[in-house]
């Protein structure tokens, strides 16, 4: 799969925030001008109500539970392939 420079530079903020992000922080601008940024290849937006079944890992499970109010998840749904895809890139 064919990457830009930009989609590989936000894979490796995600990966290095732990895998998963509230969706609130994956977030560009400030004040009232604020839009959500692209989601990355690989990764996935998880609403609150699937976040809990057990197909999701727990490192997606644990940001809901630290985040009670939180109502989406941007996590990366395919570790392997990004990881390959770090390594490929270096």
């Amino acid at each position: 799969m064919k990457v830009t420079k930009t989609q590989l530079s936000m894979i490796s903020e995600l990966k290095q925030r732990g895998g998963a992000v509230i969706s609130s922080r994956w977030t560009t601008g400030h004040g009232r001008f604020t839009s959500l940024r692209a989601i990355p290849p690989f990764c996935k937006r998880i609403e609150r109500w699937a976040g809990w079944f057990p197909k999701y890992p727990k490192r997606i499970r644990d940001v809901f539970k630290r985040h009670p109010r939180c109502k989406a998840v941007i996590a990366i749904i395919d570790m392997r392939s990004v990881n390959k895809l770090l390594k490929e890139s270096v």
